[in-house]
Formats: C-alpha cells, sequence, structure tokens
C-alpha cells in the first residue's frame, strides 16, 4: 500500500477552486466524448476493431486524467475513484483498469493533527486519557486513521479511530460537484450510467460517515441485537466516555481480516463461520432495521473464542460502522415480501413488492419489454441469494454466466429491445442490500465454503411478518362442537399437512343428500392465510381462484342454456355446428360442434399468435378473436382455451356482452357470489425456494438459452406463428404463468380471464353442481363416456391429476369403488394447485387450494382420500404418476412446428402400427400360455420360467439419497462438491455366480462421467481394493439370510481404509419393493464426527424426532429440525440435555420413554459416533436368458419357434463385443443364482417364448424402419442383440452407443476410425502428459509421457483398444470442441477431463478372431433381414 501525507485547504477560495477544477475536468471528457461520437458517426466505413480500439483510447486518456485529479485533491474523490474501480460490469474497461490504484492508496494524517483534534474534541490532552498511544497508523482510510492505545485509567487495550482534518468540508463540496456534474453527463450523454441515486445515498452517508458519534450508535445498537438474539457475531464496542465527533474509542479486537486464510486455526469451522456471518446481516436488517453499507472483506474480522478448548473456535467481527442504511418497518416488510416473491417467482408479487420498496418504472407494466425486463430482473435477483460458490470452484460457473449474458445482450440488441430506461429510480435500500449480498458472497466463496443464502434470509425475515400480526393463518384445529366425523378427519389431516409447510389456503367443503331432508354441509373448513405474503386467516367465506375448476360453473352454465331456447328462439343441441352460434369461428379449416367442442376436437391445439402480449390475454375479446383466427390444429391431448371457448358460446347462446354478464344470469337464483372480480380473495402463490443450488441455476440457465432460442427464431421470422400452450410458456412465460389470477387489474375488473379466473367458495361451488341447473336428460347424456386421454409426458398427467376418461359433455370422469359396486363420479380437477371439485351420487365434494408449487399438488388428492375412506369409497385411479418424461420426447418444445418423424416400413406401416402389432401379439402369446397349461400342466413356466425370486444381480441406477451430504462432510469433501451432490447419479453393475461377485460402479453428473471403480471378490474371503473417497482398503463380505425364505439374502461389505483409520460398512439389502438399498455406515476410532446440538420447542416437533430415534438413543437415519440448517446424520446418539441456549448439557441423557415426556423447550445435546447414509436404486433391464424346455413340449411347439429356441440355446453367452462395452447400462446382464436364499441355483439357459415374440417383433420393427427407437419401447432390452446394423440416427441411445458404426461392419477390407474416451481427474493439478501437435487443424499426439494419461494407460493394460497411442486425434475435451487453442486450455483446467480420441485402424491390424466376429455379424443381420421378408403369420 502507498502511504501519503493528507493535506486538507479548507478556505472557502481553496474549495471554490477545487469545485471548477472538477467541474472543467467534467466539461473536457464530456467534450472529447461527444467529439469522438461525431466522428465516427461520419466514419460508418470504420471496421469494427478499429472504432472500438479508438473509444478505448479515448478512455483511457480520460481515466489518467481523472486520476491525475484524485490524486492532487483527493478527500471524498478518492473514496469515489475506488468505487468506481469496483463497477467492471458498468464502467469501460480503461477506466476501472486506471482507477484501481487508487485501492492502493492511504492517507496518513500528520502526528500533530491527531494530538490537536483529540484535545479540542475530548476537553483533556492525549497524555490524560491514553498511554502508550502509537504515533503510527494500524489502519488508515478515506475520512480517518486508527492507531493502537491503552487507557490511562483502566490499562485496557483500545482502538482509537482520529477524522482527519477538514474531511466534513472536502465531502460536501466534493459530493455537490459530483452530483451537478452527474446531472450534465446524464443530459449530455444518455447512454452513461445513471449514478444520480447512488450519490443521494452517498450524500446522507457522508453526513453519518464524518459524525463518529453516530457510528458509536450503531456499533452498539448492532452489538446489542446480535447478543439479544444468541448470534456468535460481535462488534468493536465503543467506550462511550473517550468518543466525540471526530473521535471514536473502542475495544481492540485481538484478530486478523476474515481473508487471511493462513492465519485461521486448523480444524476451525468455516462453513459455520461463514454462516453466522449471514445470519446476521439477515437479522440486522429485518430485525433491527440496520444495513450495514460496507461490508467489505476489509471491514470483516476474525477473532479466536475466548475459551475455546482446542482454540479453534472462531468468529466474525464487524468493523466500520460509520456508513449504514437506516430502514424502517414498512420498508423492512416491503424487503420481505420482495425476498418471498422473488425465491417463489411470484411476478405479480415481485413487481407489487418493488413498488412499496420505492422504485419507479417509466413504462407500460403491460408492454412486453416490461414483462422481459421483469423476468430478468427476478431471475438476476434470485441469482443472488444462490448458496455460495467457493472460489475454486467459480471459474466454470463464472464462464457459463458470462456466456448466457453476452447472448442475452445480443438477443436484445435483436430483437430491439430497450430496457435501461425502464426504471426511473432505484431505492436506496434496495443498493445497499444488494451490495451486501455481493460481498458476503465473495466472503463466502474466499472461505470455500457453501451457504444457503435463500434459507437464512427466509429465516429472518418471516418473523418480520409475524410480528406486524400479518402471517398468523388460520388453523384446521380445534373444530367446532358437534362436527361430524369426517370434518373430524379433514381437519387432523389438514393439520399435519399444514405442519409440513405444505397448505397456503385451504378449504374444504362437502355436501351430502342424505341429510335432512334437502340434504346438507358434511364438513365445511378453511385452513391457511389468503396470500403468500399476506397473513389474512381463510374463512369459509373467501373466495378462492378456482383456476382449471371454472370450467365446472361455464360448463354448468352451458348445458343450461343449449337445453332451453336462445334469445333468438332457437333450439340447440350438442351437434349444433358452432357456425350457428359464433360465424366468426369457422376460419382457416375449423369446423366444429358444440360437442367437439366439449370433447376437446375443436382443433385448437396452437390458439396463440405469436405477438401475443399480456394485455391481449387478459382481455376475453381480444383472445376469442385470436382464437377464431388461428388455424386448425387438432388437439392430442386436451384444448389449451377450453375454458375459454365455454364462455364464448355461453356469453353468445345468452346474449350477453360478457362472460361476468353470463354467469350472473345463469348462476343468480343458485350462487351469486361465483364471480370474476373480487376485492377480497385469496391469491395463488409458490412455496419460496430454501436452497438456490447450482444445479437450479444450471437448470435455470437452460431454460433461459431454450427461451433465448425461441426469441430468436420469433424475432427472425416474418409472419405470425402460431404458438401451443407449452411454446407460449417457453416464449412468453409470464403470460402462461398461472399467478398471473392474481393481476390487480383482474379482480377490479379490468380484464377478464374467462377459461380460467372464476372465483369462489367451496361451499358455493358444492352448491353449483347440487343445483339441478342442468336438466336431467342433458346431465345424462353429457355424463355419456367420451375421450379416454394419453398421457404423453408428467405435466399431462397431472393436468388430469391421473383420471384419464373424459365423458361426450366435457365432464372429467372419476372412478371409485365401494364394499359392493363401482360408482363413477363427475367434475375437474386442477393439476397446478390439486384442487377437486366432484359429485357422486350422494355426495358431493370441493376441495380448493391456492398453493401452484409443484411439491404441495398432492394435498388435494391426499384430501379426497380422507374423506372418502370415512364414507366408504376408494378412489380407483392411480395417486401417483407413472415414470414419464418430463416433456414429450425428452427433449424441449421447439418453437417452431416441427414434425414428428414417421417410422415406415416398405409397407407404409408407422411406429404406431408396429405398437399396435406388439400388443396382439403380446396377447397371442399370453393366451398361448394359458393353452399349453391346459395341455401340459407347468409348460408355460418350463418355457418362461417358474417365478423369479428377486436377485440383485443387474444393473441398478439411483434414485433418491439419504443422508449422503452429513457422510460426504465426515470424508472431507470440498463444500463445493458436497452442494452439486443432488445432482450426481451413480449406477452400479452387480454380477454374481454363486459366492464371485463384481461390483462396478459408476458416477456421473450432468452427462459426464466423474469415477468408475471395478471390485471383484469373493464372499468369505478377505480383500482389498482402492476407491477415489478414502483411498486404499482392506475388507471382508458375507451374505446375512433373510428371514423369508423366498427373499435373497444381504451382502455386508466391512472396508477399513488404512491411511485415514476410518471403517465403512455396506450393506447391499434387496427390498420388497424391488428397489436395492445400499446403506453405507462410516465409523472411526481415530476420528470424532463431533457433537451437535438442537432445540425442540414444539410437541409435535418432539414426537416426530423420537420417532427416528431407537431404543439405545441412536438416530434411525438422517433427521432435518426447525431453525437447524444442517440435519443430523443417522447414527448420532443422544448424550444428554440442558436449557434453550446452553452449550454443555447439565443432565444425562434419558430414556426414550423420559424423552418423549420431557418439559419444553429443550436443548438435546448429541455426539457422531457414526454417519450412516441410504442411496436406493432402480433396477434397469437385463433379460434371464432361456430356460431348458422338455422335450415333449419342444415337440407340440411350432417349427418356427422351435428352431428359434435352438438358435437362441446356442447363442445363449454374450458376444465378447458386449462385454467389453464401455457403456455398463447396455451390457447384458447374467446373474448365476449362487447366493444363499436366492433360489434355484442351477443356471439360466435359455429364453421364454415371452421374450423371443418380443425380440422377433423388435427384429421385424428394425427391419421395416428408419429409426429404431420409437419401435423398440415396448421390446426392451430383450431385443438388444438382434439390432445389428442400426442407423446413424437410431432414437435409442443405448443402441446406439452399443453397437459398432456400419463402417466397421461391412466394409472390412479398408481402414477404419475408432473412437474412445479418456477419463482422468485434474482437480489436484496433476501432469496431465499428452504431448500434442497441430496437424491440418487437427490435434495429433505424438507423445505419451509421465503423467494422468501414461496411468490411464497402465491402468487398461488388459485393453489396448483404450489406451492412447501416438497418432491419434483429439476431438473432444468434457463434450467441447473448437480450434486447437481451445482443446488446449480446457485440458489445462482443474477439474475432472472426458477427452475424447479417434484413432484409425488398419486391415492388417484386424485380428482373425475380430474378422469373423464382423462376418458373424453380417450373416445374422442379413439372415434377420431375410426374416422381415416372411409373411407375419410366421411369427
Amino acid at each position: 500500500m502507498m502511504e501519503t501525507e493528507w493535506k486538507a485547504k479548507t478556505g472557502k477560495v481553496s474549495l471554490l477552486a477545487r469545485s471548477g477544477a472538477t467541474v472543467r475536468l467534467a466539461y473536457n471528457i464530456s467534450r472529447s466524448v461527444k467529439k469522438l461520437e461525431h466522428e465516427l458517426a461520419s466514419r460508418t466505413d470504420l471496421d469494427k476493431e478499429i472504432v472500438e480500439r479508438r473509444w478505448n483510447e479515448l478512455h483511457r486518456k480520460n481515466a489518467k486524467m481523472v486520476h491525475q485529479h484524485i490524486l492532487k485533491y483527493r478527500g471524498l474523490l478518492t473514496k469515489f475513484g475506488q468505487a468506481a474501480s469496483t463497477k467492471a460490469g458498468s464502467l469501460p474497461a480503461p477506466w476501472v483498469e486506471e482507477l484501481r490504484g487508487l485501492q492502493d492508496e492511504l492517507p496518513i494524517s500528520n502526528f500533530q493533527d491527531v494530538v490537536r483534534t483529540i484535545k479540542a474534541d475530548l476537553g483533556r490532552p492525549l497524555e490524560d486519557i491514553f498511554r502508550d498511544f502509537g504515533q503510527r497508523p494500524i489502519a488508515s482510510a478515506s475520512v480517518g486513521q486508527a492507531h493502537l492505545a491503552w487507557l490511562r485509567k483502566t490499562g485496557q487495550k483500545v482502538c482509537v479511530k482520529v477524522q482527519h482534518h477538514g474531511v466534513g468540508s472536502l465531502m460536501k463540496t466534493d459530493l455537490a460537484t459530483i452530483e451537478f456534474c452527474a446531472r450534465q453527463m446524464l443530459k449530455r450523454h444518455p447512454d452513461a450510467p445513471d449514478f444520480t441515486d447512488v450519490i443521494r445515498e452517498w450524500r446522507r452517508a457522508s453526513r453519518e460517515e464524518v459524525d463518529f458519534l453516530l457510528e458509536a450508535k450503531n456499533a452498539l445498537q448492532a452489538l446489542n441485537a446480535l447478543r439479544r438474539h444468541n448470534v456468535d457475531v460481535t462488534c468493536p464496542e465503543p467506550i462511550q466516555s473517550c468518543c466525540s465527533q471526530r473521535v471514536l474509542t473502542m475495544v481492540f479486537i485481538e484478530g486478523w481480516k476474515i481473508t487471511d486464510l493462513d492465519r485461521m486455526p486448523y480444524g476451525a469451522d468455516r462453513e459455520t463461520l461463514a454462516r453466522d456471518l449471514v445470519h446476521a446481516f439477515a437479522l440486522l436488517v429485518f430485525q433491527e432495521g440496520l444495513i450495514h453499507g460496507d461490508p467489505h472483506p476489509g471491514n470483516v474480522f476474525v477473532e479466536p473464542v475466548p475459551g475455546s478448548s482446542n482454540g479453534t473456535k472462531v468468529r466474525p467481527v464487524l468493523l466500520d460502522w460509520g456508513i449504514v442504511k437506516h430502514i424502517d418497518q414498512d420498508e423492512r416488510y416491503a424487503a420481505a415480501k420482495w425476498i418471498v416473491s422473488t425465491l417463489s417467482q411470484d411476478r405479480q408479487l415481485y413487481v407489487s413488492s418493488l413498488l412499496e420498496l420505492g422504485f419507479e418504472f417509466d413504462a407500460d407494466p403491460d408492454m412486453t419489454e416490461f414483462a422481459t425486463f421483469i423476468e430478468a430482473s427476478m431471475s438476476q435477483c434470485a441469482f443472488m441469494f444462490r448458496d455460495s460458490i467457493p472460489s475454486s470452484s467459480q471459474m466454470n460457473f463464472l464462464q457459463q454466466m458470462q456466456e448466457h449474458q453476452e447472448r442475452e445482450e445480443n438477443q436484445e440488441t435483436k430483437v430491439g429491445k430497450e430496457q435501461s430506461r425502464l426504471v426511473g429510480k432505484i431505492p436506496g435500500v434496495v443498493l445497499f442490500f444488494l451490495r451486501g449480498l455481493e460481498m458476503l458472497q465473495n466472503i463466502c466463496g474466499m472461505l470455500e465454503v457453501t451457504v444457503p443464502f435463500a434459507s437464512i434470509m427466509l429465516e429472518n425475515c418471516m418473523p418480520l411478518l409475524v410480528s406486524r400480526g400479518l402471517w398468523d393463518p388460520a388453523a384446521a384445529l380445534p373444530g367446532p362442537p358437534g362436527q361430524s366425523v369426517v370434518e373430524q378427519k379433514v381437519r387432523a389431516k389438514l393439520h399435519e399437512l399444514d405442519s409440513m409447510g405444505l397448505v397456503l389456503g385451504a378449504q374444504v367443503a362437502a355436501w351430502d343428500r342424505r341429510l335432512g331432508s334437502r340434504g346438507d354441509f358434511l364438513c365445511n373448513v378453511a385452513c391457511g392465510r389468503i396470500g403468500p405474503a399476506q397473513g389474512i386467516p381463510i374463512s369459509d367465506q373467501t373466495v378462492m381462484p378456482l383456476m382449471s375448476l371454472s370450467a365446472g360453473p361455464l360448463l354448468h352454465c352451458l348445458l343450461r342454456a343449449i337445453s332451453q331456447p336462445t334469445v333468438q328462439g332457437k333450439q340447440m343441441s350438442l351437434e349444433t355446428s358452432l357456425g350457428e352460434i359464433w360465424p366468426d369461428f369457422f376460419q382457416k379449416g375449423k369446423n366444429a360442434s358444440i360437442g367437439d367442442v366439449l370433447q376437446h376436437k375443436a382443433g385448437l391445439a396452437k390458439p396463440f399468435p405469436s405477438e401475443m402480449t399480456i394485455k391481449g390475454f387478459c382481455n376475453e375479446t381480444r383472445l376469442e378473436e385470436h382464437i377464431a383466427a388461428s388455424p386448425s390444429c387438432l388437439e392430442e391431448g386436451l384444448c389449451p382455451v377450453w375454458g375459454e371457448l365455454l364462455a364464448a358460446l355461453l356469453k353468445r347462446l345468452v346474449g350477453r356482452k360478457t362472460a361476468q354478464e353470463a354467469i350472473s344470469q345463469m348462476l343468480e337464483p343458485v350462487a351469486p357470489d361465483v364471480t370474476y372480480r373480487a376485492n377480497h380473495t385469496a391469491l395463488a402463490g409458490r412455496r419460496p425456494q430454501e436452497r438456490v443450488t447450482m444445479q437450479s441455476i444450471y437448470e435455470w440457465l437452460e431454460e433461459k438459452v431454450e427461451s433465448l432460442d425461441s426469441m430468436t427464431q420469433s424475432s427472425n421470422a416474418n409472419r405470425r406463428r402460431w404458438l401451443s400452450e407449452t411454446e407460449l410458456a417457453v416464449e412468453k412465460p409470464w403470460i402462461a404463468d398461472p399467478l398471473i389470477v392474481n393481476r390487480q387489474a383482474l379482480m377490479v375488473g379490468h380484464g377478464c380471464l374467462a377459461g380460467r379466473g372464476l372465483r369462489a367458495s367451496a361451499k358455493t361451488l358444492c352448491r353449483v353442481f347440487t343445483s339441478g341447473l342442468v336438466p336431467a336428460e342433458m346431465l345424462e347424456k353429457s355424463l355419456e363416456l367420451g375421450k379416454e386421454l394419453k398421457f404423453q409426458t408428467l405435466q399431462q398427467w397431472w393436468d388430469s391429476l391421473g383420471a384419464r376418461q373424459r365423458a361426450v359433455g366435457g365432464w372429467q370422469l372419476f372412478p371409485f369403488k365401494t364394499k359392493t359396486s363401482e360408482v363413477q363420479g363427475y367434475g375437474f380437477a386442477d393439476g397446478v394447485t390439486g384442487s377437486i371439485v366432484l359429485r357422486l351420487p350422494e355426495v358431493t365434494m370441493a376441495i380448493l387450494l391456492s398453493s401452484c408449487s409443484p411439491e404441495t399438488r398432492h394435498v388435494g388428492r391426499s384430501l379426497l382420500d380422507a374423506i372418502c375412506t370415512e364414507l366408504g369409497y376408494e378412489a380407483a385411479w392411480p395417486s401417483e404418476p407413472p415414470p414419464l418424461p418430463k416433456r414429450a420426447g425428452g427433449a424441449a418444445p421447439s418453437a417452431t412446428p416441427v414434425r414428428e418423424p414417421m417410422l415406415r416400413a416398405e409397407g407404409g406401416r408407422r411406429a404406431d402400427d408396429l405398437q399396435q402389432e406388439l400388443t396382439k401379439v403380446e396377447a397371442k402369446v399370453t393366451k398361448l400360455s394359458e393353452v399349453l397349461d391346459m395341455l401340459l400342466p407347468g409348460a408355460s413356466a418350463a418355457i418362461c420360467g417358474a417365478p423369479n425370486i428377486p436377485s440383485m444381480a443387474g444393473f441398478w441406477l439411483s434414485d433418491e439419497t439419504e443422508g449422503l451430504e452429513s457422510l460426504l462432510e465426515a470424508l472431507q469433501v470440498p463444500a463445493m462438491m458436497r452442494s452439486m451432490a443432488s445432482a450426481a447419479r451413480r449406477t452400479l453393475q452387480i454380477d454374481i455366480d454363486g459366492n464371485e461377485v463384481q461390483i462396478c460402479s459408476t458416477t456421473s453428473m450432468l452427462s459426464r462421467q466423474l469415477e468408475e471403480t471395478t471390485t471383484r471378490f469373493q464372499v468369505g474371503h478377505s480383500f482389498s481394493g482402492e476407491q477415489a473417497l478414502g483411498g486404499s482398503f482392506t475388507a471382508t463380505a458375507s451374505w446375512i439370510e433373510d428371514k423369508e425364505p423366498q427373499r435373497p439374502a444381504s451382502l455386508h461389505l466391512v472396508k477399513i481404509f488404512t491411511t485415514e483409520g476410518f471403517q465403512l460398512d455396506e450393506l447391499f439389502e434387496l427390498l420388497p419393493t424391488g428397489r436395492l438399498a445400499l446403506t453405507t455406515t462410516l465409523s472411526s476410532r481415530e476420528h470424532q464426527f463431533g457433537d451437535r446440538r438442537i432445540e425442540v420447542h414444539q410437541p409435535f416437533e418432539l414426537e416426530a424426532f423420537c420417532d427416528e430415534v431407537d431404543q439405545d438413543l441412536i438416530l434411525k437415519r438422517q433427521v432435518r429440525m426447525p431453525l437447524t440448517i444442517k440435519p443430523l446424520p443417522a447414527g448420532s446418539r443422544i448424550t444428554g440435555l440442558g436449557p434453550v441456549g446452553q452449550d454443555q448439557p447439565d443432565q444425562a441423557a434419558p430414556s426414550l420413554t423420559e424423552l418423549r415426556k420431557i418439559q419444553l423447550p429443550v436443548s438435546i445435546f448429541f455426539t457422531v459416533e457414526s454417519i450412516r447414509s441410504t442411496t436406493f436404486f432402480c433396477q434397469e433391464g437385463g433379460s434371464e436368458g432361456l430356460k431348458t424346455v422338455p422335450s415333449e413340449l419342444l415337440e407340440s411347439l411350432p417349427p418356427e419357434i422351435r428352431t428359434a429356441l435352438a438358435e437362441r440355446q446356442a447363442n445363449q453367452s454374450p458376444s465378447p463385443s458386449s462385454a467389453a462395452s464401455p457403456h455398463p447400462q447396455v451390457q447384458r446382464v447374467q446373474a448365476v443364482q449362487g447366493a444363499p436364499g436366492s433360489g434355484s441355483k442351477e443356471a439360466s439357459t435359455g429364453r421364454s417364448v415371452r421374450s423371443f415374440c418380443w425380440s422377433a417383433c423388435a427384429t421385424i420393427s428394425w427391419a421395416s424402419c428408419r429409426c429404431l427407437g420409437q419401435g423398440l419401447r415396448c421390446s426392451g432390452r430383450a431385443a438388444l442383440h438382434l439390432c445389428g446394423n442400426p442407423c446413424r440416427d437410431c432414437k435409442a441411445p443405448n443402441l446406439r452407443a452399443l453397437m459398432p458404426s456400419r463402417a466397421s461392419q461391412v466394409d472390412l477390407a479398408t481402414s477404419r476410425t475408432e473412437e474412445y474416451m479418456v477419463l482422468v481427474d485434474r482437480s489436484f493439478g496433476d501432469r496431465l502428459g499428452l504431448r500434442v501437435d497441430k496437424e491440418d487443424g487437427e490435434l495429433i499426439v505424438i507423445e505419451v509421457q509421465p503423467g494422468l494419461v501414461q496411468e490411464w494407460n497402465s491402468a487398461n493394460h488388459g485393453n489396448p483398444n483404450a489406451q492412447v497411442r501416438e497418432g491419434d486425434v483429439l476431438l473432444e475435451v468434457n463434450g467441447q470442441t473448437g480450434d486447437a487453442r481451445t482443446l488446449m486450455d480446457l485440458c489445462k483446467g482443474c477439474q475432472p477431463l472426458q477427452i475424447k480420441l479417434q484413432r484409425t485402424v488398419e486391415p492388417q491390424e484386424m485380428s482373425a478372431d475380430k474378422d469373423a466376429k464382423a462376418k458373424e455379424a453380417i450373416v445374422e443381420t442379413e439372415a434377420e433381414e431375410a426374416e422381415v421378408e416372411a409373411p407375419k403369420d410366421k411369427v
């Protein structure tokens, strides 16, 4: 750092000259910029690089002038220049580089000035107050400098901060000058950054910064607040008797800067240190209204905690409370709403909170540009609340963020959006808050820890809402006296769901026509609050957003209107053409009747124009015009504007102008409170995200890139395009957002969502369904079976909540069972909230929910099951979705119409035809098995095999994990890798032959393989091995017999790691559900995993906790308690109890029975003796092989089947090429049932008739189509070996990866190329050892030197094809291609590397064995193709 003497001239003439020099400098800079702009505007022929160079030269020249000016005058100008040097994204690079040197400038006051200031302010000489006062300052800044001293009276060590002479006058003058220059610069240069709000905040802050009494007050307020809330963060305590406006005396902190990691004690908990710092920042903001204005690393110290046992406990210290932003209660409440809306991605609440914070916008909120701006702003704010990223892992992540930002800027340029002037004013509270968040993110990154910012912010802002009385939702319990059993069950279920945080607002009503003479309500319950940031409780009179349930009242009214003459006197029916009611609808080939509309066959799959705006979407007239003008496109599932169509037909039949008028006319006698407009209504909302992980950020980036691609196509299109609902959600997510129903304009009647915007209470909805509004004859006809939906994606399943049957009249049909019969209900379900309304013969139920989070939409079905159980009904449709892709085809939807690839054979058959044929063949095989069993008992079992006793042998894919984070933390895995563990997938390939076991484990993340280990051992014998986490080990294996004879034995491995002293117990257990559970228990005699403490305040928390504890007071599985960030790992043992807030137990651990009765609140102390983690796997593929067929049965089979069985039995062993496949997911599993408890020990040697028929049909589908994947979807892996010659664009990636290329099978006389992968890990900077040279644009390997690649070759000595050789070509690194420089830069990165290379294989290098196998492959392919030409009946 450069020290310079502080010199200040504060006379009027000197200040005037100082101000004039600054203004003159600003004028010269402005003039030079204008001059260059005019010059370049007249030279349009200049190259872009020349223009950029000219601007850089001018910026550098002006920046040097400013630098020299600041060095001459100093004062606040130095601080302003230092702040500008940190704006790398806002200012041109030459300015940042030139002004960066100011960060090393330290102004030092003369010691005599210090003595005079102390005497003048404290009224006594320095010697009377202090002793051993250090003449040289220990720190200095633009306002003052700090000296070390001791109090003369007490001898206490203190830090004395003394203000520079005249700094107050200089700050006032400089701020006025800078503010004037900024205003003039903004007028002359509209594209220049607007620093007006920043300067305004600086003006306020500077007045406070030069008042050290105010700084002492702020520090004392913060210190008392941190102590009151038991936060382990402190501040220097002011010595008030030695403080004045220019002198501040504080207790000296024995510590170091938080960035001095070398001074951090070994074993210090950096994660807790960083977490406490973020917690302190959030608590001071929301509980005290204090925002530390400058929490940069220099103002955050670390001090050892006095009295810590081993000296490793440290805590953060917050310094410099001169710049503090005070916010009042309303601003804190608005900030809390802003955080909730950001983390829940609630666009309507987000805009509302910004306005309450003081934002001013210079744009119409309904503009597309404004909606795009809000979308980007909300995502960027959510990014600020991300889990902190360790600095060692930020390089790749920030590079992707930068690439995305550049792409977004380019897209904005193409589309022509000007969003820079949309915001008229940014309030200072937001600037200070975001500045603090950014600096805390940087500190956590430097500490190499991952801190969940989002959960900490929510933990501190929620109590603020409680304190204002705005977070007091209605509870489901207790109920009124005399309530029914059904209502008691519903209240109990609601209380359970609400305690789990799954209920935002809920109403449940059930009407039973058997009660009383005309029926009555059996249940009427309300629970929750009216909105995500409002705590007004919901009552049974509160109107709720119906969303898709709006179709219920609309359909009742429409069927009623069809049953009676229209206003013109015409009689309508379901067969009436829409042309008679809505002539404008018959455009662009659309021709539909009312019945077609009700059955979702109106041809409106793409009803939204590409220029759709949010105002047009919320205007029923304009939306109807778009619907009428859209082209005919038949719906495969549900019509995206079905509700809008019902409303449009209804108002035309009854002769009304708006849907509100039509609904009011039809429902006035029955349910007058069904409405589109409501002043006091519940709002839809989402649960805020408690973690913004790297995985979610990556997913967000992918969605944004997808949206940008769609916007690019939209901007490049010269004509109107029509979009489906999915495409609209990609291009304009703010329109497709379900929370659009919360728009204030809609609730006051300035707009209408006619198809999904109705609001009503659950009681009112029950009255509509039981009113008899629809005549009995029409209702009976409308309930006839109609369209049955085929769910292709998870979203389609959730849209109907799994009930796929639709009636002729449009009703959704819900099947139920009773003890004696089957009944059918009708109604509707909303897939966004999980709300349900349906009518059964005796009961009508309405369950209305307001939460739109994906994790809460199962709540409606849970409440429905609770009601039906008490009434004797059982829902007969699935409650959980089947394994379906999130999107059709497993790929992102395209913004332009994409024609589905047709799979055609010579006869012109499609993939759907093949699917039907395969289904018919399966039915014939099943029938054949029944006939064979009648003729020869046990025949089908002999062919297909007896019912298999499950085996753990096979290929397994990880499904979910419990306790993994605690296990990885104990193994000292970096925090960054722990935070990304949720994105990792693990596969197991288990082969068992008697007691011989081989386990191949592969770990991958984001489609990149990180680790692959293979362990071979014999059960009952010791063995050794090595794995990435833990190193080398010695181990033993044993079988553990299951108590049930028909269950397979479990495999138990005990691994002892020699270097670390850890013991790892692995238990492989096959569960009755068919999943494989791998339970890993980590223990050690040499290492301790630490002690933990939790606080329990509520009885239900204690009950839930005790359920997870065994009789030995050891946790059975991982537990996460409220108000605790880190979960308690399984294996933790209770050691004692104590009062809340105490760090040590004061009583021994009780028994489990006593623990359940303990008085609350209480602190429970643990010692972590062992850590357990359980990973659950689902099995993938694998075929059993053919069993031996009895001779008497073999003679009775058709000749074709006998021949095929003989061929398959001769080829029962897998080919060497398949066994050596580098893709374990497509290797054929050959499991010999030799493990104890695994059933018959006889090896599988045959294949069932059913498997053979599947294989034959799969062969037909391959030979008759160009793309294999669609045709083989039903055949499974039974047909993998039959596909010997797949096309290059094969849709099945597993098959494509398994098979060699066409050239390698056919063209045996010429050379061919092979591609292979090399997996190495450079995370620790090891040498790669690969010398390459550029030749003809390719990177050619010229030498393999000692390093990671040579180690790879040694590890693959048994597989020469996987070894790197000289002459091979480097193609890709980590899936990325590019020029030579790009690939080499990727190879230099300290990260796991997946290197793809290519080699040329000459004919003489092919062995005779390979030659023969290739020819056999050709013969087999030709034979299979010849079989295809045979008639179908022979199959």
